[in-house]
């Protein structure tokens, strides 16, 4: 049987120096590269191309956007309820589940306000720039952001500072704040709860904060939620 070597670089500072930035991707190497479409990808779009479907697809899975709206189960412990987002299947189809997750990434990075309802997040990712991905320049699209070097993932941020689920209890200067526990989020949101963590000190000698945050929502995929915004 042969070997694989696989070389792990650490990307921070040299010396365990802080550096001004933080985040789980490396500002210059995010994990993937540019990529290009021959026409539009979306739901019910007969001309697709496949191959333009598997790259979408792809790089949806590989940012670990699940199908909003759904959910793989409910785990039901004492002391909390926790979703499970459900993954779609890359297979070079463009369904309903791809396209609700495309949803959520465009609600995650346009997060636009509807006076009507009052409401922001996915239940309003409803445009055809948020259920496709074209070659159509502009900001109001989403392969732009697809490709940027700091689109956001979604993620587990109660695991990242590994807070305990049942509500109440503590971890990583956070604490669970209720029952039904909404755990997964934007890299974004995460980034925003770090940056919070790394100032903590500094506000609560200026008076400004004292104890633990509490969290009582981030963003959530289980099909009675609504709005999934992270």
């Amino acid at each position: 049987m042969g070997e694989l070597n696989v070389p792990i670089e650490d990307y921070g500072l040299p010396n365990g120096q802080r550096s001004v930035f933080f985040g789980d991707r490396d500002l210059n190497n995010p994990g993937y590269s540019t990529f290009d479409l021959s026409g539009t990808v979306g739901y019910g779009q007969a001309d697709s191309k496949a191959l333009d479907v598997w790259r979408v697809e792809q790089r949806l899975k590989y940012l670990a956007w699940p199908a909003f709206g759904f959910t793989s189960g409910v785990i039901l412990d004492s002391g909390y309820r926790l979703n499970i987002p459900r993954e779609f299947a890359v297979n070079g189809e463009f369904g309903i589940e791809e396209e609700s997750a495309l949803r959520g990434f465009y609600a995650a990075t346009h997060y636009q306000y509807l006076a009507s309802s009052n409401s922001n997040g996915f239940e309003d990712a409803t445009s055809s720039n948020a259920r496709t991905v074209s070659t159509a320049s502009g900001a109001d699209t989403n392969l732009a952001w697809l490709n940027a070097y700091n689109a956001p993932h979604w993620m587990n941020v109660y695991e990242s500072f590994q807070i305990p689920y049942p509500a109440g209890q503590s971890g990583g200067m956070f604490i669970s704040g209720q029952k039904n526990v909404e755990a997964y989020a934007t890299s974004w949101t995460r980034d925003l709860l770090q940056a919070w963590r790394y100032s903590r000190d500094s506000l609560a000698q200026q008076g400004l904060v004292s104890g633990e945050l509490r969290i009582n929502g981030s963003g959530d995929c289980a099909p009675d939620a609504g709005a999934c915004r992270g």
